[in-house]
This record gives C-alpha cells, sequence and structure tokens, in this order.
C-alpha cells in the first residue's frame, strides 16, 4: 500500500506492517485465525509504547483490525477498511453447488483409501482464489480458519469513526460486504468506487486519496 503510506508520510508518522505470511514475513508456525493476528498486534502496538492511533487497512488486513478495534477500541482513533474482509461471503448458487461436491469427494475419498486425492485438488483449485492456489499449507489453513470468522460482533462494537472503501468491480470482497458493514458500524462511512477492483487505491487511486485525505482531516494537497 505504498501508494498511500508514501504521500501519508508527508502528514503523518507511518508504520507498514506485513503480518506473518503475508509479503515479505515469514509463515506463523502453524495455522492461524484472526485473533492470533489481533494479539499479534497487540504485542507490537505495546512494544513501541503506542497509545491513540489511526489505522488503514486492506482486505486481510481489515480484518485483523475489525478484531482489535471491536477488542481494543482504546486504541484506535479512526479506522479506514479497503475491500476488507470479516464476514462470511455470500456465495452465489454455483460456488455452493462447488462447495457441495467438494465435501462429496473428500467423503468418498476418504471410503476409498485417498484414491480420489488428486480430483479433491484439483476441485479445490477451481473454486479457491489466487490467494488460495500461491499459498502453502500453513497458509491454506490459515485462510480456511479466517474464512469460517463473522466478526459481526465486533463490528457493533467498534466506536471509531470508520471510512469503508469497496470497489464496484471487486470480486473477493465485494460491495455487498461493506454494504453490511456500513449497516453494523454506528459511525461509519461507505464509499464505493465505480470501475475498481479489490486494490482501489491503484485502479483509482486519486479518489481514494481523497476520501483518506477528508476522512483524516488533512491538508487537501498531498
Amino acid at each position: 500500500m505504498a501508494a498511500i503510506g508514501r504521500p501519508l508520510a508527508h502528514h503523518r508518522e507511518v508504520i507498514s506492517l506485513a503480518m506473518p505470511g503475508f509479503g515479505s514475513s515469514t509463515e506463523p508456525p502453524e495455522p492461524w485465525g484472526t485473533w492470533e493476528y489481533v494479539e499479534l498486534l497487540n504485542r507490537y502496538i505495546k512494544e513501541l509504547r503506542l497509545d491513540k492511533f489511526d489505522i488503514i487497512a486492506h482486505s486481510f488486513g481489515g480484518r485483523i483490525s475489525i478484531g482489535f478495534a471491536g477488542k481494543y477500541p482504546h486504541h484506535v482513533n479512526s479506522l479506514i477498511l479497503i475491500g476488507s474482509a470479516g464476514l462470511k461471503p455470500l456465495r452465489s448458487l454455483r460456488t455452493q453447488m462447488k462447495i457441495l461436491a467438494a465435501k462429496t469427494l473428500k467423503h468418498a475419498s476418504k471410503i476409498s483409501g485417498g484414491s480420489l486425492s488428486i480430483y479433491l485438488e484439483k476441485l479445490r483449485s477451481q473454486l479457491g482464489s489466487s490467494d488460495w492456489k500461491s499459498a502453502s499449507p500453513v497458509m491454506r489453513g490459515t485462510l480456511i480458519k479466517v474464512l469460517n470468522e463473522d466478526l459481526t460482533d465486533e463490528l457493533r462494537r467498534i466506536q471509531a469513526k470508520t471510512l469503508l472503501i469497496y470497489g464496484e468491480n471487486d470480486l473477493a470482497t465485494p460491495p455487498q460486504m461493506g454494504k453490511a458493514m456500513h449497516r453494523l458500524i454506528t459511525n461509519s462511512e461507505l464509499n464505493i468506487i465505480q470501475g475498481a477492483g479489490h486494490y482501489t487505491w491503484l485502479d483509482k487511486q486519486g479518489e481514494v486519496l481523497s476520501l483518506i485525505w477528508k476522512h483524516l482531516d488533512l491538508p487537501s494537497a498531498w
């Protein structure tokens, strides 16, 4: 997210984090869920002796930030969630049928002694996102854990002023997820960026920066 961090650094101190298993960071020792990441973030904040701050997070990072803001609201001044995950995704009928087929094939594979495992992996590959296809076994376990976690209660507990930004064409975290979060977070604003996908700040950098600057009450120029 350097396209956001670099101009923001002219006005604020910016700390960029890559969580275990993402970016250049090493993987966790075993599959983690949301709360292992939240507690890691909390330990990091204690080490830096940070009190109150703004959070800008994207996708999986948004999920962690929701958990953190719900559990430690006294630390969060404002929250900016871009294409954030955190709710169980709404699945199309086609996707639901693929999941049902995968579960059925998994059961059949156990009965047959594993002889169907190659077909199960192929189906999983067709069903999964690019994150899934490129993930190691540990990170696949992590993705499974977090996708089964629903942060509805944490979203309701968020006290910070929150800006939600979603891309109109985002398939990973569609605008419907942003609308649901907007209904759950009391003090929130939702913006759906036309013509943008999952990486809104790359597709529509100026528009996204303008929204962030307004939310943080920064000088008009970046």
